[in-house]
């Protein structure tokens, strides 16, 4: 499994980085993104059909990145 590092720096050409774009819950499927806003992080889905996006989980960047982690499987890190 790659291991990616995430650093704050990451987040100041856009605002945001994705995590995957194949995430799923049920029959909805989706891009999961964290973003900055106002110094704090946000995991969100972006859901295909309905072109919203969802909040999913609020918090520090080391959160965010555990939360998804947790989620999808992942390994990344807080470099």
């Amino acid at each position: 499994m790659v291991r990616v590092n995430i650093k704050p720096d990451d987040f100041r050409n856009g605002g945001e980085i994705d995590i995957t774009a194949h995430y799923g819950e049920g029959r909805k499927k989706g891009r999961l993104s964290i973003r900055q806003r106002n110094n704090r992080y946000e995991v969100y889905v972006h859901w295909f059909i309905e072109k919203i996006d969802e909040v999913l989980h609020k918090g520090t960047l080391q959160e965010c990145v555990s939360w998804t982690n947790a989620r999808v499987g992942l390994n990344d890190q807080v470099q």
